[in-house]
């Protein structure tokens, strides 16, 4: 869905921007980890989001649309694992988990940002883990 994001027409990027704030506020990500996770600057300043949740597109900068990517399909993959209970879903991602050092999955996206987005994504996502693990065509 998003590798086309650059090329979107501006009121689809700004769905999808509004999709990700959405997630994130679900999350109950505050706005300062919503920077982090995102991959801004550590100087932007957290009023700068109202833009981008209400008449800005995020950014089409690689890092920021890899970032919206894995917040989308980890969200995605939550609905699927729990699809009649998103409270379950919200409870996973603040339990500490063996697979992430006894770390919440929220945490570990804070914590080690693209790296920590790609692991939980991987734990929740056999398909997407076992991508990782296919050899790469030359």
């Amino acid at each position: 869905m998003l590798n086309e994001y650059k090329t979107m027409p501006t009121e689809k990027r700004l769905a999808v921007s509004q999709i990700i704030f959405e997630i994130l506020r679900g999350w109950n990500i505050d706005e300062i980890n919503q920077i982090n996770l995102l991959g801004f600057p550590k100087d932007t300043k957290p009023r700068i989001l109202k833009r981008y949740q209400h008449d800005t597109p995020l950014p089409d900068h690689e890092e920021t649309i890899e970032r919206m990517t894995h917040i989308f399909e980890i969200a995605e993959a939550l609905r699927t694992t729990y699809p009649c209970n998103y409270g379950m879903a919200k409870k996973w991602l603040q339990t500490p988990h063996r697979r992430f050092n006894k770390r919440t999955p929220i945490d570990m996206m804070l914590d080690e940002g693209l790296g920590g987005l790609i692991a939980v994504r991987a734990d929740l996502d056999c398909a997407y883990a076992w991508s990782l693990t296919e050899p790469q065509k030359n």
